[in-house]
């Protein structure tokens, strides 16, 4: 939700100060927390699910969403730059882009996690 917020705060034209603390959390959500999340998984949760033959349609969609991962980790290094320069139309462009596919990534881990069940 912070992550949210701060966006909508650089496209607000506020204060200077109010745009400098926005970026500093939308690169933290991105460059730490996100990525965070991607290791913990990878790290983590899918080796277990791996581990517990779970059957192909696991497999298939632990493949699928490390691919996800991997994009998302090019697409961050790339929203890092953006955030740190103008705020404009390609900024929001690429912020929303990402924020559409970070929703369907979720949707595919939800899909998932009924597994542990």
């Amino acid at each position: 939700m912070e992550y949210v917020e701060n966006v909508n705060r650089l496209f607000a034209g506020g204060a200077p100060d109010v745009t400098k603390k926005a970026r500093a959390s939308a690169r933290r959500f991105l460059n730490e927390q996100l990525l965070a999340h991607f290791a913990g998984e990878e790290q983590h949760i899918f080796p277990a699910l791996l581990d517990a033959d779970l059957g192909k349609k696991v497999v298939q969609r632990i493949a699928d969403l490390r691919k996800d991962h991997k994009q998302f980790v090019k697409q961050i290094n790339k929203l890092d730059k953006l955030i740190a320069g103008p705020v404009g139309p390609a900024l929001r462009k690429a912020l929303t882009g990402f924020s559409v596919r970070l929703q369907k990534h979720a949707a595919k881990e939800n899909e998932l996690f009924p597994s542990l069940i």
